[in-house]
């Protein structure tokens, strides 16, 4: 038996040296795709089982919603842990992509004003298109300076908590409003994923997303229990008192 071939993660094309004559950058984009996504889904798969297992009653809370990977794959772990209609889904996004900053983000046009957009229609359509439905779904449009402090909290989650919250904003701009948002609905046990902590800045913990984090770190009632990484960007925490 070839035992290359029986390794689970070995693949021809994108694995192999033979495979890897023709490499080309598109091959790397689906490389690092696949692997990155899947580091994802497994997270989302552990992070429900724990919500699960600890009678973690609460919404979940996504910023930053681009092609809603990430948002499908909470849909399909809820599912999965008979928690769907227990849960309600916020999407908090500009659905036209990221903001005008004046900092140099050291990440190029990545970053630049209008990147990373996916419109509201767009967003719905992956949802349906998945099969999943909107029942449980709300969308809260525009840039969070803007949106969340005029959100009627006691309206829109009439006193519910969150058992997951998913801040991929990419911008220490968009980072900031978001952080001062969420204190008032963590409640103990909430994980709370950070998906761009390592993402730009060499890593830097003093900038970007994660400079927001630790200054919110510094500010809140609530402590930080590391919880998992995920992929080479992610790190999650569980929240306690």
């Amino acid at each position: 038996m070839n035992s290359k071939r029986s390794e689970p993660w070995f693949n021809e094309r994108l694995n192999s040296i033979t495979g890897q004559k023709n490499w080309c950058k598109q091959d790397e984009i689906i490389y690092n795709q696949t692997n990155r996504h899947a580091s994802k889904l497994n997270f989302f798969y552990q992070a429900f089982e724990f919500i699960s297992e600890n009678s973690i009653f609460g919404n979940y809370h996504e910023f930053g919603c681009h092609r809603c990977r990430t948002f499908r794959m909470a849909l399909l772990e809820s599912s999965r842990h008979f928690l769907e209609n227990k849960m309600r889904f916020f999407a908090y996004d500009s659905f036209k992509g990221l903001p005008k900053v004046e900092q140099d983000h050291e990440f190029g046009s990545r970053w630049n004003e209008g990147a990373l957009s996916t419109s509201k229609d767009e967003f719905k359509k992956l949802i349906l298109d998945s099969g999943f439905k909107l029942d449980n779904v709300r969308l809260i449009e525009g840039f969070y300076d803007v949106s969340l402090p005029n959100i009627d909290k006691k309206e829109i989650y009439s006193d519910e908590k969150a058992s997951l919250i998913n801040i991929d904003c990419d911008l220490y701009e968009s980072a900031v409003p978001v952080f001062q948002h969420i204190d008032s609905l963590v409640q103990e046990g909430t994980i709370l994923y950070i998906d761009d902590y390592f993402s730009g800045y060499k890593g830097n913990p003093q900038k970007g997303v994660s400079l927001a984090l630790n200054e919110w770190k510094n500010s809140t009632k609530w402590k930080l229990e590391n919880y998992r990484d995920v992929g080479y960007a992610g790190r999650s925490y569980v929240l306690y008192k």
